[in-house]
Order: C-alpha cells, then structure tokens, then sequence
C-alpha cells in the first residue's frame, strides 16, 4: 500500500521475494507475490538462482505451488546450469515431483477437456504444454558447440558462400559448417528464420550427411538442437522428394527393394507403404497419414514419414541410432518400431543385408526403449506408477491403434517385455479391473461369478473402484499439512515446551480444519495480523482450487458431483457386470473349466458309453464341441478382418483346435447314419463294437479328437511362470528337433529294412512256401523288425526262424511256415542287424539327446521372455473370446448378431445405450511429462549405453593407440640411454613428432570421431582441438 519498490536487489542481488523464499516464509511469500511482475518473480539472484530455485532447495511445496500458480518458470538455469526441475530430480522427491506433474496437468486440463486425440491436438493450449515440455527435455533447444569469435568479416564470408555458392563441394561444406555452427550470429539468423540459409543449409547436408551416410557429421551436427531442429522440419517437409532422389550406392539393394515395390511414377505410394510395412509390424490398422489429426503438432508423427524410418528403408542405419535419440515425444513407440522394422529385413531374400548386424541394430533401438520406460517408471509419481504402465497399453492410432505392448510382443522384443513397468503392464492386461484385488479375494469374486447376476461382483467392483480413487487423492497429497509449513513455526518455537503460547500456537497451527488454496493461499486465515482487505483479496481471488489439500469444492464443482451421483444405479451395476465378464483371466478361468468338463465327457463316452442311441451325457459333450467350432470360426474372421490369414495358422494351438473340431465333427456325421439302429441283445453290442467297420471309424476319429483336446489342455500351464517355458521347450524340440531327426531316422529305418527284408525273403516269398507276400505285408514286416528293434525287440523268430526250418532247408518240402532264407537267417542277425543297432541306438539316439539338451539350455537361459511372449499371445486370445465359456458362448454371439442387425436397419436405435471409448486426457498429460522429465540431458548418454559394442570397439581402438604410443615412448627411453649427451625434452618430444610425421591426417580423423564416440558427453571440444580435427577433415 505504501508502494514500496520491489525491483530493488541486495548485495547478493537478491529481491524481496528472495528474501522471502530464503526465510521459508510463506506469509510473506503470500504478501508480496501479487505485486510482482514476471521480470521479478524470474529475477536470477544469487548464484542466478530464481525464487523457485530457493523454494525447491527448501522443499516447501506451498510455496512452490504458489509461485507456479503464478507464473514462475522452471526451466531458467542457475549459474551452475542446474534448472528447478534439475533440482526436484538431484533431490529425488517424489512428493514434489508429483506436485509438479499435477500442477501442469490440471492446469492443462481446465483449459482443455478433450474426448479424443483429434480434439486434444488440435488445442492451441496443447502446443503450449508441448513447448512447455520442450523447455524441460531441452536437448532441443541448446547448443552444445562452444561459440567462438571468428570476426565480422570473416563470419559475413562464411553466410555468402553458405548460401550462394551452389558448387561448394565436401571439404568446403564441413570446413564452413563447423566454423558456422560456433559462431553466434548463425544461431541467431537461423532462429529468425532464414529461409534461404536454412534451404541451402539442409541441401548440403542432405547432400553431404545424409546420402553419405556420414554418422560422424550427423553427431556434429545434431549437437546444436537450434539449427538441426529447423533443418530437420525443412527436410521432413520434402520427404517423398528425399525418398525419389536417394542415390542408391550399393547399400545392400534396399532402396531397388523400395523403388521396386513402393514407388511409381515419381511418387511414393504411402498407403501401400503403410499397410505393407504396417502388417510386418504388427500394426495391421495403419494409414498412409495421421488420420485427420493436426499435422503441426510433433506428438503421434506418422512414422512412415520420418527422417528416422527413411534412414532405415534408404539402408542408411548408421544415422538410425542418432536420429532416433532426436526424437522429441514419440520417442518409445518409434523405437519399436524401428526395432521390429530391422528385423522384418531379416528374412527379406531380395535385400543383401548380414542378419546379425540388422538385429545389432534393432537391439539397440529396443534397448533405447528399455531405457527410456525403466527411466520413466522411476520419475513417475502416480499411485502405483499407473500413469507408465496405463500408457504401455493405450492404443495409438498413428501406430494401427495398437499399443507399445502389442508392438513389442508381435514383434519378438524379448527385452522390452522383461522390463519390470511391463511385466506390470501385463498383469494389468490379464487381471483388469481385479489388478489391485487380494490375491485370496480375487479368486472368490472370480468363481463367484459362476452364479448368474451375482450382486456380489458389482458392489465389490464399486468397492474397489471409491478405494482406488480414495488411495489416488491420498497419494497426491501423501503428508498432512505440518506446522513446519507455515511461516510462523520457522522459529521452531515447538522447542520450548515450557511456554503455553508456543503450545498455542502450535495447536492452532496444526488445526485439522485449516485448509490452503490451490496457490498455497489460507482459505480460513493463515495469520490473525493479516488484515481483511487481504483476507478478502483471498477470498475473490477465483483461483481454482486443489482437490488434494482437503478445500470445499465450489459450487459448480458440487453441483456437477450431484448431476453424477444421480446416475442410474442399474446402469452401473450392468456396466461393472458386464466389464467383469470381459476380464481376460475369468475368461480363462470359465473356459478351461468347460474344457475340463468336455475332455472328461468325451474320454469317459469313449471308454464306457459309445453306443448308436445319443443319451444326455454324450448331448452335452457334443455341445461344447459345437461351441468350441462356434468360437473358432469367430477367432478365424476376426484375425482374417484385421490382420491375414497366416497369423492364424502360424499360431500351432489353432491348428491342434481345428484338427480337434474336425475330427469330432466326422465323428458326429457319421455316427448320425446309425441313430436307426437299435440294439437289445447282447450279440447285437458285440456286432457293433467289433464288425461294424463305419462305427469303429467314428471311434477313430472321436479317439483322435479326444487325445487333441487333451494335449490343448496344456496350454492352462501357459499362464504359470514354471510350467510356460517347458511347454515353450516341447514345442521347440518337436518342431527344431524331432522332426528332422524322423526324417533321418525313417531313412535308415526304410533302407535297412529293404536290406534285412529282401535278404530274408526274395521277392516277397517264405522259404518254400508258395505263397507270396503282399506289398502291405511287406512294408509292415520291414517296419515291425526295424523300429521294433530300437526298443529291444529284435523279432528273431522272424529273422532265425523256429526249430522246423532245418527239415524244411533240408527236404526242400512245400509248406505254410514263415522260414526266411538259409543264408539271410545267418547274415542277418549276425552282420546287418549288430550294424543297424549301432547306428540307430548308439549314434541317432544320443544325437537327438545332445540337440534336445541344447534345446533345453538355450530355452533355460531365455525362459521368463519366452513365458511373457506365450502369456501375452493367451491374453490376446482371450480378450477375443466371448464372455461365456461353450456352449454358453452361443448367448453372447447370438447378442451381437441382433444387435449388428439393428444397427444396420436404425444406426440412431441403440446410441442411447453405446459406451463411448474412454479417452484418458490425463494419463497422456502425465506421462509426457514424466517422458520429458526422465530424458531430461539423458537421451545421449541412453543412446551410448544401448550401444554397447560400438562403444567396446571405440574402446579397443582407444586401447591399441595408448599401447603403440607407449611402446614408442619405451623406445625413445632406450635409445636415449645409448645417447648421455641428449636432454630429455629431445627424447620425450622425438617419438611424438616422429610419430605425427608418419600418420597420416586421416588417422587423427579417425582417432578423433573414434574419441567422439565413445565420451561425447564427458569432454567438449575447445577451439584448439576443433582446429586440429578439421585439418585432417580438409585433406581427406
């Protein structure tokens, strides 16, 4: 009110509101922040330090709040570089932490309500929160490249050439670059948007970089955010133009691959483009753009239309790695992308690439995934760090609407889905809304659901969902208000237990019903001094309140509460119902009960009851049959609808289902011609189950059906960590090893049993009996006396025959017996078969223990990425199935079939009814916050760190130049010990002269960019080092 001045700084430029924020006083915090100005309020006092800076060492969250609420910046730096949010994370809070994730996206949220991602880009609010989040990750926004002071002149010599010389050629273009790239003046031309500059500019480094291939430039170049960014979106923006004039330099045929088949008539097919490449990745429902969403906004980039994919598909991967840590919110799903995109290359037989490097590469983009969730899953601050592990399974329509997950799991990205916000994420996926249930509780509420509309299950589900939210809101503000928050407990007063007045205040201070605002304002009198005009300055202030510090909600806010809370109570009770049932793991649960129930049906009908009359017992069986071909011929249209054919049958449980269903099926019509009959003796019972030739094949094909349906039993262990992996491994020997090995085995088997059979019995004839084999006599006989003899049944009666052969060698008499030949019964067992065994049981038997036991062990060392990979495809099945288990699915189908024949005749019937898709504003808020807080001066160091090998190599490289320099220097000691009137500054500096006169400048290039690889973070180049590295640059 006296008008005091509060740009007036103290010895330590400090202001007021410093001053204020050093003492932690939030009263006084609260007197002067209405009349500060943004200059103020961002004033870099001390050591450059902000108000916020001060609060955030002090840690005391009103105050923060209340200088975000009122404009403060986080993202100016101290003079030590360190920004508040560098603060927040060197202090590891989480408290504060989640103050400031809920701060943005509330704030982001009350001016922004958005149903859809269409309507949440399209918010000009949403491009604010985005350079918001810029400022945070801003690696973007800075220039590593120290600046150094090249003259006026000089820097005006440079711009000309840059941008009227056209036939600037490779050593010119680095030598100016590098110059340009540290002087202050490009920077500031380039930020003021040059388009000329900035044209010329990205056309040689299109040029020169990029169809190069030149990783090492591209480092350079990508060092300084504020030029790359503008020419990176020049580029982008010529992209079809890129693609078309890609020289293709013998980069292993990728782009004769790409020409051939994704571009004609000077135009690249991108919807082909999409859809082809989308299919082997997985995404099977991409388009060839966004989809209608803001192409000006840089979140949910269609990724076909990136300089990172182009790097890929032109065969230029070295540049992958670096433009992909560029990458500013899409980030995780680009990733793996690109992972799975290298590895479709693999098995391409019209691309010349070495499969190991392509999965080197695509290790490392997964690897860059791992990093970037793991990071993001420690930063977040979400009750149950839901907000990482929700987004994991979020759909995203730029990708075919399907999830990180889905893109990691179709794609064989072992490591990703080892990742613990994964395994998370699967639990999620499997349990729904149970996740957060007792493990004991959640399998009652699961079985409980046997019973028909259960009341039970919906009242437990609202239960569990006001817990939830109840645990959130503690969560958000997880400490009661301390009297160490407010200004007046600051003289730890609370000390002297002797003095009432200090007890006083501390009871009135921590007074239950106090409550503070939003920007950390008093809502109930915070200081007995305070006047009313600033009590009612508070009152009409009109700051929204925060839920989280317990304040009354205002009118509107309660008003809406009851527009929700009248809320049909049925219409809830049905949605929880009908989520319940569509619960992946009580699908399981139900179904392989039912499966249970009809393989014992089925195996006690076959062992006690097959019979021509049908009784109840064999109608229920066939009923769940039928359910089970109803349920397969769903499966079947929807996976051929959204994705192909081939994935159906790739899956081997699908086939042992169709195989079943058809055998059962045969069984069924045949065992319908003889519903007729009637049997009443028991003649009449033998008849049937021995002479009646068309019965015993129904039996056969029920027998069959019956052990198919046991063996898919098998896939309940899928879901349990022990046993997944040994079905992994049967299934890995039987497909890697067994069936090679038949192949082997029945060669030697079928030759040696044309050996031993026609030294036997030429041409099919006993000794001197006149009657001749048949073919299928034969080819049994050959079978019976060699695989027989694998298991210790040699069939020498047959090979030696009995007692009466010598009389029948002897007499030469016609007969009926089964003598073999007089010289085969001695060669036989005596020489072929002992050969025949050694071969069979010694040699091919080991040999398939020794593959089944590599088998074994390779499975054994991957086992648990194995399992999720199986855990994932069963959850997927399921989420498909229908709510009810045969042959009750025929409810839930015959429901659709009405519902899509109503839709058809009156598409406006059923909108009253029809739950909108669910779009969770605040998760994608939330987690691109956390994204960007996580990657924070990181990306570089995330990237270096997944490749592990370049980095062993650079190393290496590192290691041999100190060795070889060394063992000079051990030289030139030696021979200056022959030599006592030299001085040791000759003979240290000798080895090195010698040294830089016989490298060649191309060698100090590569020692160079090999020392850039490896610590590019750890040491900048200085002007004198940046001379000596372009010298060689020049020469080369």
């Amino acid at each position: 009110d006296c008008k005091a001045r509060l740009d007036v700084y103290d010895r330590l430029n400090n202001t007021p509101l410093h001053r204020a924020c050093l003492e932690d006083s939030f009263h006084h915090v609260l007197e002067l922040i209405d009349y500060c100005s943004e200059q103020i309020l961002n004033h870099r006092g001390y050591e450059g330090k902000t108000a916020l800076h001060v609060a955030v060492l002090n840690q005391n969250r009103r105050i923060i709040r209340l200088l975000l609420t009122r404009g403060s910046f986080v993202d100016v730096p101290a003079s030590n570089g360190k920004t508040a949010i560098d603060l927040i994370m060197g202090a590891n809070n989480v408290v504060l932490m989640s103050d400031l994730a809920h701060f943005y996206t509330d704030q982001m949220s009350a001016a922004v309500t958005a149903t859809s991602f269409k309507e949440l880009l399209d918010a000009p609010q949403f491009l604010q929160y985005l350079g918001f989040l810029d400022a945070v990750d801003n690696e973007f926004q800075v220039c590593s490249v120290p600046y150094i002071d090249l003259g006026e002149e000089e820097e005006k010599q440079l711009l000309k050439k840059v941008v009227k010389d056209e036939n600037m050629d490779l050593i010119e273009f680095k030598e100016i670059l590098m110059k340009l790239l540290q002087t202050e003046v490009f920077h500031v031309l380039c930020d003021e948007q040059n388009d000329s500059l900035l044209r010329r500019m990205a056309a040689n480094v299109v040029r020169y970089v990029l169809f190069r291939e030149d990783a090492v430039m591209l480092k350079k170049l990508v060092a300084c955010g504020l030029v790359w960014n503008r020419i990176e979106v020049l580029i982008e923006n010529k992209l079809e133009a890129l693609y078309l004039h890609t020289p293709d330099r013998g980069f292993a045929g990728m782009l004769t691959h790409f020409y051939r088949h994704f571009a004609s008539e000077h135009k690249v097919q991108w919807g082909h483009l999409a859809r082809h490449y989308g299919q082997r990745c997985s995404a099977f429902g991409m388009q060839a753009d966004r989809g209608g969403l803001n192409q000006d906004v840089a979140f949910l980039r269609h990724p076909m239309h990136t300089l990172v994919i182009w790097s890929i598909l032109a065969g230029r991967s070295k540049l992958t790695e670096i433009l992909l840590q560029r990458e500013r919110f899409d980030v995780l799903p680009m990733s793996l992308f690109c992972a799975a995109l290298l590895r479709t290359f693999k098995d391409n037989p019209s691309v010349n690439v070495d499969p190991d490097s392509l999965e080197e590469k695509a290790l490392a983009c997964e690897k860059f995934a791992v990093n970037i969730a793991e990071t993001v899953f420690e930063v977040d601050t979400s009750y149950d760090k839901c907000v990482t592990t929700d987004f994991l399974l979020y759909p995203l329509p730029t990708y075919g609407n399907v999830s990180c997950m889905d893109l990691a799991a179709k794609n064989s990205s072992a490591l990703f889905l080892q990742s613990p916000p994964c395994q998370i994420a699967l639990e999620k996926k499997w349990y729904g809304t149970l996740y957060d249930a007792n493990a004991i509780i959640r399998e009652i509420i699961i079985w409980l659901g046997v019973i028909p509309l259960n009341p039970i299950i919906p009242w437990y589900l609202m239960r569990q969902e006001r817990i939830l939210k109840i645990m959130d809101e503690r969560h958000r503000s997880p400490t009661k208000k301390s009297s160490c928050d407010s200004a007046e407990s600051q003289d730890c007063s609370f000390l002297l237990t002797d003095s009432p007045s200090a007890k006083d205040a501390i009871v009135a201070e921590t007074d239950p019903d106090e409550s503070v605002d939003a920007d950390g304002e008093n809502s109930k009198g915070a200081n007995e001094s305070a006047s009313k005009e600033d009590k009612k300055k508070q009152d009409s202030s009109g700051e929204q309140q925060h839920p989280a510090d317990g304040v009354k909600k205002s009118p509107s806010t309660a008003g809406a509460g009851a527009v929700a809370r009248q809320e049909c109570f049925l219409y809830r009770w049905a949605l929880h119902l009908y989520d319940f049932y569509h619960i992946p793991a009580v699908k399981f649960r139900y179904h392989a009960t039912s499966h249970v129930i009809m393989v014992l049906l089925m195996s006690y009908i076959l062992l006690y009851n097959w019979e021509y009359s049908i009784d109840m017992i064999e109608c229920i069986m066939y009923s769940i049959v039928f359910g089970y071909l109803i349920e397969e011929i769903g499966e079947f249209v929807s996976i051929v609808r959204e994705e192909n054919v081939r994935n159906f049958f790739a899956s081997k449980w699908n086939i042992i289902d169709i195989g079943a269903v058809l055998c059962a099926m045969i069984s069924f019509s045949i065992r319908l011609t003889r519903l007729d009959y009637v049997m009443d003796t028991k003649e009449e019972h033998f008849w049937m189950d021995f002479d009646d030739t068309v019965w015993y094949i129904a039996r056969v094909f029920l027998s069959v059906s019956c052990l198919l349906y046991w063996v898919r039993l098998l896939y309940i262990s899928t879901v349990m960590e022990t046993l997944g992996p040994k079905l992994k491994m049967i299934a890995r020997m039987t497909s890697k090893d067994m069936i090679p090995f038949l192949f082997i085995l029945f060669i030697f088997i079928f030759g040696f049993g044309v050996l031993i059979h026609a030294l036997l019995f030429p041409n099919g004839f006993k000794a001197y009996n006149p009657e001749q084999m048949s073919s299928i006599d034969v080819v049994l006989a050959m079978f019976k006396i060699c695989f027989y003899s694998m298991v210790g049944d040699y069939s020498l009666d047959t090979i030696m025959g009995d007692d009466s052969c010598d009389a029948i060698y002897e007499n030469k008499t016609f007969n009926s017996n089964g003598c073999p030949h007089n010289t085969g019964r001695y060669l036989v067992p005596y020489f072929v078969l002992p050969l025949y065994v050694i071969v069979t049981e010694i040699l091919l038997l080991n040999l398939i223990i020794a593959l089944f036991s590599k088998t074994v062990d390779e499975i054994d060392s991957n086992s648990k990425a194995l399992w999720q990979f199986e855990r994932n495809d069963l959850i997927e099945e399921f989420r498909g199935r229908t709510s009810l288990p045969p042959p009750l699915n025929v409810i839930p189908l015959a429901t659709r079939l009405l519902l899509h024949v109503v839709r058809r005749l009156c598409p406006t019937a059923l909108l009253r009814f029809q739950r909108a898709a669910q779009f969770n504003q605040k998760l994608i808020l939330q987690f691109l916050l956390f994204q960007a807080v996580s990657l924070r001066n990181q990306r570089q160091h995330m990237m270096e760190q997944c490749c592990g090998l370049a980095d062993d190599q650079s190393e290496q490289l590192c290691q041999r130049i100190q060795d070889i320099v060394e063992t000079e220097l051990l030289k030139s000691k030696k021979s200056n010990e022959h030599q006592p009137s030299s001085s040791a500054k000759p003979s240290s500096t000798k080895p090195r002269t010698d040294a830089e006169a016989g490298e060649k400048e191309g060698t100090i290039d590569a020692i160079s960019a090999s020392i850039m690889n490896a610590e590019p973070q750890k040491k900048r180049r200085d002007s004198q080092l940046s001379a000596v590295s372009q010298e060689p640059e020049q020469k080369d």
